[in-house]
């Protein structure tokens, strides 16, 4: 177990610190990632940090991670991927971006 209370589990979930758990009925399975951040998370707040000191901390140890996607043999968008924004997000900004570049091809 993480030791930590329901409460906070909740809110690391709403702050995005860890996945929400698979449900299965009543039951809430978290993966060994999730158990080892919920493990950190309350080792830090025993030390007293605030909950945005722990985000910015957590932040720190996450490894940068790229995605990469080929929309032309000779176009390819580079994304970093961020645990605290949605991809879907960056995909609505790629498609407004892309819109607006197809708007001043046409004007050419």
């Amino acid at each position: 177990m993480a030791e930590v209370s329901h409460r906070t589990i909740r809110y690391c979930i709403q702050k995005g610190l860890i996945k929400p758990p698979i449900r299965r009925g009543r039951w809430s399975f978290y993966d060994s990632n999730a158990l080892e951040k919920l493990r950190e998370i309350g080792r830090l707040r025993a030390e007293g940090k605030s909950f945005t000191q722990i985000r910015e901390h957590l932040k720190s140890q996450i490894p940068e991670e790229w995605l990469i996607y080929k929309i032309k043999p000779w176009l390819e968008i580079r994304l970093r991927r961020d645990p605290h924004e949605p991809l879907q997000k960056k995909v609505e900004e790629i498609a407004k971006l892309i819109s607006l570049a197809e708007d001043v091809l046409r004007k050419e």
